[in-house]
């Protein structure tokens, strides 16, 4: 389970809580429940003002509030808080950096499960989950622009957007890395997955977001550009995920392109996003699963603004809109 110490929750416009506030009462959940609660909020499209809170007694976070809306705006489908205290509007996938070790970013001091039957409970995880809003079972169309710098990964059993195709420039370049269904090939490479839930808390459908083209050598000792703006379709009433993994507690740093060895001395800004760009203000630790200020992780920049040594990405809902597509749909 997550404990979080000093955060309040923000509003459904900014829903950054805020460190050092007012601790809240004991959690009632369990962090990671594909589940989320209900809203004790009428307000159309607002959530309550503890959202965000935490426990004073090192409990799991309260699970996260459902607004009792059911138009079709951005703001009340997407607009809830996670059991971190975002939405998932402009939310992240990030694990951050907490030691740095040479060219690798560590986050676990003993990496646990290396020997684990299950891949994904191999090393160390954070999973991040976003309620969706609007009615029961009703299904949304959701587009979304996701920008980020992270180090290649194979999949296999779905389909990468991108094809096999790797471009001259591939150091420079800006990659679709967006892989539909599937699974992680076992590797010492991270795992960056959103998955769908519908009302039930039933997992029906999950998707990758830096994917490489299997067997090219891409997967390997460096980080690459991702861009690209895709649409699914989410549930109303139900939930998604944000999984990131690291099976092995070592992470590529932020250092520039081509393969990092000989120290750190060129990071880059993720692509596509402003020069100014600041990381939510708490990340979850994948090795105590505590919730803790993030600008703790700002290796390049303390102000927590780009330039980030960790690996991340950052994704922003643009449109929502009712649809009787199934969950299956692709939308090219």
């Amino acid at each position: 389970t997550s404990n979080v110490a000093g955060a309040t929750g923000g509003s459904a416009t900014d829903p950054r809580p805020s460190i050092g506030g007012t601790a809240g009462s004991d959690g009632a959940g369990t962090a990671g429940s594909p589940i989320g609660g209900t809203s004790s909020s009428s307000d159309a499209g607002n959530t309550s003002s503890d959202a965000g809170n935490i426990s004073s007694e090192g409990g799991a976070p309260e699970q996260p509030i459902v607004p009792r809306c059911v138009d079709a705006s951005l703001d009340c489908i997407v607009g809830a808080k996670s059991d971190f205290g975002m939405a998932w509007q402009s939310s992240w996938f990030l694990m951050g950096c907490k030691y740095l070790v040479g060219h690798d970013c560590v986050n676990a001091k003993v990496c646990p499960n290396l020997d684990a039957a299950n891949f994904e409970d191999q090393g160390i995880s954070t999973l991040e989950t976003f309620p969706i809003s609007g009615i029961p079972g009703q299904r949304y169309k959701v587009t979304f622009t996701f920008n980020g710098l992270a180090s290649a990964k194979y999949y296999q059993g779905g389909k990468l957007d991108q094809g096999q195709t790797i471009p001259a420039n591939v150091e420079s370049a800006v990659a679709d890395a967006f892989y539909r269904d599937g699974q992680a090939i076992r590797s010492n490479y991270d795992t960056w997955k959103l998955s769908v839930f519908d009302e039930h808390g039933v997992e029906v459908r999950h998707y990758f977001m830096n994917a490489f083209p299997l067997g090219t050598g891409l997967e390997s000792h460096r980080t690459f550009w991702i861009s690209f703006t895709k649409s699914i379709v989410v549930v109303g009433g139900g939930n998604v995920a944000h999984f990131v993994h690291d099976p092995n507690c070592h992470s590529i740093t932020n250092c520039g392109p081509g393969t990092q060895y000989d120290g750190c001395f060129a990071p880059r800004n993720l692509p596509n996003e402003p020069a100014n760009l600041i990381l939510p203000p708490v990340y979850q630790d994948p090795e105590d699963k505590m919730l803790k200020e993030t600008s703790a992780l700002g290796w390049h920049n303390p102000t927590a603004m780009q330039p980030w040594q960790s690996q991340l990405g950052h994704l922003t809902v643009t449109a929502v809109e009712p649809t009787d597509d199934p969950v299956t749909t692709d939308y090219l």
